[in-house]
């Protein structure tokens, strides 16, 4: 993020977990580290949104999936948190595809992206393709996309520092070795 040319970072986040014990711990955590992107964002390349639907009222949709694209190059779909915790305390399965240099692993994992963010957005995954390639940033594309019945919301993961007062001390939710 402190890179003049470096990547955009686009988060799609539930805006607050259910359960009282992941607000406490998955919440915390977050709350710890989206304050130091934000201050490493030196040329306002992060975003972290949450999908809902509205008919009127803004419903929030859970999002629990774990998916990690990267410039088209790298797709990883499954269970595990960013955490030492889940790494260190659960079982967890990750499937990964690298491109490595091959266009057509390129084109499917830029589709998954697409569908995925169409999907949030309201939008046929070629109108998303279309928008991201004539702005050239997700970032752009994606925002010229919010508002529909079913869109995207900027989150501001500065109010949820002030749960950082109550928070119990980062080794016991994010431990450095398997418990």
């Amino acid at each position: 993020l402190r890179e003049p040319d470096g990547p955009e970072f686009v988060f799609v986040l539930q805006r607050q977990a259910r359960e009282w014990l992941e607000q406490q711990t998955m919440d915390v955590l977050r709350s710890r580290l989206f304050p130091l992107l934000r201050k490493a964002d030196l040329h306002d390349r992060l975003r972290v949104y949450t999908p809902f639907v509205s008919d009127g009222e803004k419903e929030p949709i859970y999002v629990h999936s774990k998916v990690t694209i990267v410039d088209d190059e790298f797709a990883r779909v499954g269970s595990s948190n960013l955490s030492n915790r889940s790494m260190g305390v659960d079982t967890e399965c990750d499937l990964a595809v690298e491109a490595a240099g091959d266009d057509c692993v390129r084109e499917t994992i830029a589709g998954f992206r697409n569908r995925l963010l169409g999907e949030h957005l309201g939008v046929a995954p070629e109108a998303f393709a279309e928008a991201a390639a004539k702005r050239g940033s997700l970032i752009r594309a994606i925002e010229s996309m919010l508002g529909g019945k079913r869109s995207l919301e900027p989150i501001d993961m500065d109010a949820a520092a002030a749960m950082e007062s109550v928070a119990p001390e980062f080794d016991l939710l994010d431990s450095e070795r398997p418990i």
